[in-house]
């Protein structure tokens, strides 16, 4: 959580672009249903948040066949946020909210029928 509320400071308080909406305890983050992703390159130590490069020259980016990958599997995509547009993030909450989360709730396997 404090680690969340330092990146909710990030363009506010402390310097540097705002890269979140979420103080801590608001993210899904925060909760183990949410995570960033970027592309790892050739090298197999740099990643790109390159949302254009084609790093196997197929004619798609490489960035929108993983999007098309996690949506197929269920994921809620950030890119398709219309107020705070996220592309590197992916989402499954199980239909909780995160006011849910914080009380103590969790998916359970009927939650997971569900969707």
């Amino acid at each position: 959580m404090a680690e969340q509320n330092e990146l909710y400071a990030q363009g506010r308080t402390k310097p540097g672009p705002k890269v979140t909406n979420a103080k801590g305890g608001t993210s899904y983050h925060n909760f183990g249903v949410a995570v960033d992703f970027a592309l790892l390159l050739p090298d197999g130590r740099s990643v790109s948040w390159d949302t254009k490069l084609d790093g196997n020259a197929d004619r798609k980016a490489g960035w929108i066949q993983v999007v098309d990958i996690a949506k197929d599997l269920g994921f809620e995509w950030g890119g398709d946020w219309k107020t705070f547009t996220d592309l590197p993030h992916f989402q499954m909450v199980f239909g909780l909210s995160t006011a849910q989360y914080r009380a103590g709730k969790r998916h359970t396997q009927h939650n997971l029928m569900k969707l």
